[in-house]
């Protein structure tokens, strides 16, 4: 008899089918090791997949939670693979990101990194490279009056009008 909590069954009725055990969907008789855990929580779940074998896994694992933990992010950073990522979102310590500036590696991800330090901020906003100044200029804390209100007061308007040789 099936009750709320039981899985779906397949067979014949509700008694489990022809062989008289519980299937999931997909055929496979329940088990410890393919029953639904509803009591992991989201740490246990995220420290399972920083154990796993598989090191893409592992690296996909540490670049979510890099964005809570500067030591993983400082991890991250000498792999080659990851480091423009854990530069993008990770919390940064102020001595990596002063390394990064001075080495010149991946400063238009690190220009977008939210835990950038203001002076840093700065120094890229008059780098030489155009991408790493295209970084800065888009990050939310720099937009500007008119960027953060479209609607230019009247005065403003009309001014922009008059240069571009609009009749107003």
């Amino acid at each position: 008899m099936r009750t709320w909590w039981s899985p779906r069954t397949r067979g014949k009725g509700d008694h489990g089918g022809a062989t008289g055990r519980r299937e999931t969907e997909v055929g496979q008789p329940w088990s410890r090791s393919t029953r639904p855990r509803w009591t992991d929580s989201p740490a246990t779940r995220r420290c399972r997949h920083r154990c796993c074998s598989d090191p893409e896994v592992r690296r996909a694992a540490a670049l979510g939670e890099c964005r809570r933990d500067a030591h993983l992010t400082a991890e991250l950073l000498r792999d080659p693979k990851s480091a423009a990522e854990a530069l993008r979102h990770g919390l940064l310590h102020r001595a990596d990101a002063e390394r990064c500036v001075a080495e010149r590696t991946h400063l238009a991800a690190l220009a977008e990194n939210p835990s950038l330090p203001a002076d840093l901020v700065e120094r890229l906003a008059v780098d030489l490279d155009e991408d790493v100044r295209l970084a800065v200029s888009v990050r939310p804390e720099l937009a500007s009056s008119a960027a953060a209100n479209p609607a230019l007061p009247e005065d403003e308007m009309t001014a922009v009008l008059d240069r571009a040789g609009v009749p107003t």
